[in-house]
């Protein structure tokens, strides 16, 4: 391109790559007919001093080598895929694929050419900086031989920095070979997300060791996620690691050898971490890796496989809001078992011994209060929860910024109906909600909708609330509930609503409030749509 004449703008190289750039920032990887896409295409056609840098940005972000493949193949199938290419067609390859920055592996073809490349010396793409690596999601069953995770070893390289893999159990050999040599391979990687497909409770101590050993050698890792348990050595290498801003581990191999580390309390772990995801068996270990200060969680994402008591709830929020996190903790997460493989480590417990250890009230969840900055709150603890309006208020009244709420109780797992004998949120209460955050979009938790309040002729409503779910929240009068939502939350469409029943069981009762609530959307959503449907 000629930049000789600098006074028109036109003319300035750097003014043309910002405009591909552009481009390239609307261009879907699997949009081959995008306009975006046709137009590098076109530039890239247009004369040599637009070629290079269209092409570049054309072939920047792949999901897929098979545009790779076509630059040479007139009919692409399985069969000419396995083939290896002639020296003509590797001289086709090398003048795309060294442009080549992001990429994707899903479908087959690509991994047939994979197969069929092995045996090159040189690197297939060697200016790849992003590798995200998931056969096994669509495609091949994980027993298929053939399509193990060795190929994969043609792409890695030092100038991978995020790298992202989906693995399975059944590897066997390649797996561990895999783990013992990326490391090395990808020296300079700053992000690494491992998928485990086997589960959890597949994972055998081999494979544990080898993960674990393997997350040991990172040195300049920002982001971490490993969704396969890690053993204690990993644990700590991570926990001390000062560049680690994003952190999601397995600290459970659900079996009897439980995690025990015991980091001295003149020690900060996750010193820097900023985003912190854990999946733990019990919340006890989480509540001994916390200190007051050096730990500026923004974001605390908890999931736990044995049911806590009140006392360890208690102890574990008291831990987690000290005065230094009050102000930085934007978003926190208390859930059981993400997998819901039916809660198989959950007991249930009778109502009398509920009452004693296992009764979540504004007591246990106080601490919450003082943060003042909190943008998301999602607690699911499968307890007997019993808050009334006014403790509501005295929770939420420090957070102005909160955009999504859920207290969720589950009758599952403690015998006999909260609303017969716990106090229940009514809808006074959700108008003192919005009293206190005026910015809330979701909300999820128990509701006592039997008794419907009067309009007193000040009306509080949110038209920012869109998502409404209400557990186990018993209702008398549809069309007065339905009066109500339309006057106060007039974007609400639906309400979702749940009740838990065992396999087999009836209850006449909650028969008839699932038919209430039943009536109630029908009528919120004739209000919604009665437009387009009138059109």
């Amino acid at each position: 391109m000629d930049t000789s004449n600098p006074r028109n703008p036109l003319f300035q190289q750097d003014l043309f790559l910002c405009i591909l750039d552009g481009l390239v920032e609307v261009v879907a990887p699997d949009s081959e007919t995008s306009v975006p896409r046709l137009a590098l295409a076109s530039l890239a056609q247009t004369c040599r001093g637009f070629s290079e840098p269209s092409l570049d940005r054309l072939w920047s972000k792949l999901d897929s080598l098979e545009p790779l493949i076509r630059c040479f193949v007139t009919v692409l199938d399985e069969e000419r895929a396995k083939t290896p290419p002639s020296p003509a067609e590797w001289a086709v390859i090398h003048r795309y694929s060294h442009r080549i920055r992001e990429l994707t592996i899903e479908g087959r073809f690509t991994l047939f050419f994979l197969r069929a490349t092995s045996l090159h010396p040189s690197l297939l793409v060697p200016n790849l900086r992003a590798l995200r690596w998931h056969p096994y999601c669509n495609h091949f069953p994980r027993s298929q031989p053939g399509f193990s995770i060795i190929f994969i070893h043609r792409l890695l390289s030092p100038s991978l920095v995020p790298l992202n893999v989906t693995l399975s159990d059944s590897d066997d050999v390649t797996f561990h070979s895999f783990l013992a040599n990326y490391p090395f391979l990808c020296s300079n990687l700053k992000s690494v997300v491992i998928n485990n497909i086997g589960g959890n409770e597949q994972t055998s101590n081999t494979i544990i060791n080898a993960l674990s050993q393997a997350i040991t050698y990172h040195k300049r890792l920002e982001r971490l996620t490993i969704s396969a348990p890690i053993n204690d050595v990993a644990l700590m290498h991570v926990a001390m690691s000062p560049k680690v801003k994003k952190l999601s581990l397995v600290l459970h191999p659900v079996r009897s050898n439980l995690h025990r580390v015991c980091i001295p309390s003149e020690i900060t772990p996750f010193r820097n971490v900023e985003e912190l995801s854990l999946e733990v068996w019990d919340v006890y270990h989480v509540t001994t890796l916390l200190r007051n200060q050096d730990q500026m969680f923004r974001s605390v994402w908890l999931c736990y496989y044995s049911l806590p008591t009140t006392k360890a709830v208690s102890a574990l929020l008291t831990a987690l809001v000290s005065r230094h996190r009050a102000r930085s903790l934007r978003s926190l997460t208390l859930s059981p078992d993400p997998l819901d493989v039916e809660r198989q480590h959950f007991t249930p417990v009778a109502s009398n011994e509920s009452t004693m250890r296992h009764h979540i009230s504004y007591d246990t969840l106080r601490p919450l209060s003082s943060l003042c900055h909190l943008r998301e709150l999602f607690i699911d603890l499968c307890h007997w929860l019993s808050i009334d309006d006014d403790d509501l208020v005295s929770l939420t009244r420090n957070w102005p910024f909160l955009h999504a709420l859920q207290l969720n109780c589950e009758r599952e797992y403690v015998y006999d109906h909260p609303w017969r004998s716990a106090k229940y949120i009514p809808f006074n209460g959700l108008l003192s909600l919005l009293g206190c955050c005026p910015d809330l979009r979701r909300l999820s938790l128990p509701l006592d909708a039997r008794m419907v309040p009067v309009d007193t002729g000040d009306i509080v409503c949110n038209p920012s609330l869109i998502y409404l779910h209400f557990f186990e929240s018993p209702i008398s009068h549809a069309h007065s509930v339905q009066d109500f939502l339309t006057l106060h939350f007039p974007s609400v469409a639906q309400v979702w609503f749940s009740f838990k029943l065992s396999p087999g069981e009836v209850d006449v009762e909650i028969e008839l409030y699932n038919a209430l609530w039943d009536t109630v959307n029908s009528h919120l959503y004739e209000i919604h749509y009665k437009d387009d449907s009138d059109s």
